[in-house]
């Protein structure tokens, strides 16, 4: 009997036992949870990528300043424009339109110049489009400006040397321009009543007339340019046709020149004088 009760003892403390060895392997199930907690984690981790992000809504504005600074003709015209915010510096297109000519130009550091050549002299007005770069935080803005395009004063100057009775007089003039432009055209001349037109050359015209008799002629000289950005201009001088000079026979012949020579009678016989 007794041996019976310590074997029915030693079952009961064998499987308390078991129950208390049990109970530490019961919580070592924590870390092993965490360990599988973390797997998920580096799973998710391997998987993520970043969404691109969403293009800015256009809601900063700009302000598009534009400036044409007046020209003469024969130069370019230049209009310079600027696109400011208060967020950054705009990028984008910029489209300029001028006496019906567009140029579409792209911003540099928030900037763009344009250039037209051939403009007639007169008044152009100018409009300027921005549009941003898609995508981008800014709004699209516009502005405008006048161009005054002016005329290229010219200078004409007219030199007539004085001539004598037989002799061609050559008659010239000489256009200038300011700045460098380079006048081209033509030059109407007036001598006595007379009127002769030269194609100006290198900036010079010349012509010749003959048979003109001894006295004073007034001249006058016009040029007429042929481009649109340059303005006429004259001017005015004085030719003097002299007598002949020399012996009874009224051979005309220049003093002081070894070369002249005039025939006449001396003494009732013909001979020649030579003047050095």
């Amino acid at each position: 009997m007794f041996r019976r009760t310590l074997t029915a003892l030693a079952v009961a403390v064998g499987v308390a036992a078991g129950a208390t060895l049990a109970t530490p392997a019961l919580a070592a199930g924590p870390p092993v949870v965490t360990q599988s907690s973390a797997t998920p984690a580096h799973h998710h981790h391997h998987h993520h990528h970043p969404h691109p992000r969403p293009p800015y809504p256009a809601s900063v504005p700009t302000f598009t300043a534009v400036w044409a600074p007046p020209t003469s003709g024969n130069r370019p015209a230049q209009v310079f424009v600027s696109v400011f915010s208060g967020a950054g510096t705009p990028s984008g297109l910029v489209t300029i339109t001028v006496a019906g000519r567009t140029q579409t130009l792209a911003l540099h550091h928030g900037g763009a110049t344009a250039r037209i050549r051939g403009l007639a002299p007169g008044t152009y007005p100018v409009s300027v489009r921005y549009t941003p770069t898609a995508g981008s935080r800014w709004k699209a803005s516009s502005g405008s400006a006048t161009l005054f395009v002016l005329a290229t004063q010219t200078r004409t100057h007219v030199n007539a040397p004085p001539i004598r009775v037989g002799q061609v007089a050559a008659i010239t003039a000489r256009v200038t321009a300011q700045g460098p432009a380079r006048p081209e055209g033509s030059v109407r001349f007036t001598v006595g009543g007379r009127t002769l037109v030269a194609t100006l050359h290198h900036g010079a015209a010349t012509v010749s007339v003959p048979g003109l008799r001894a006295g004073t002629y007034l001249v006058t000289a016009t040029f007429t340019p042929s481009s649109t950005g340059l303005l006429g201009s004259s001017d005015q001088t004085t030719l003097t046709v002299r007598q002949h000079s020399g012996g009874p026979h009224g051979v005309s012949f220049r003093p002081g020149s070894w070369h002249s020579a005039l025939g006449w009678g001396l003494g009732g016989r013909s001979g020649y004088v030579w003047f050095a």
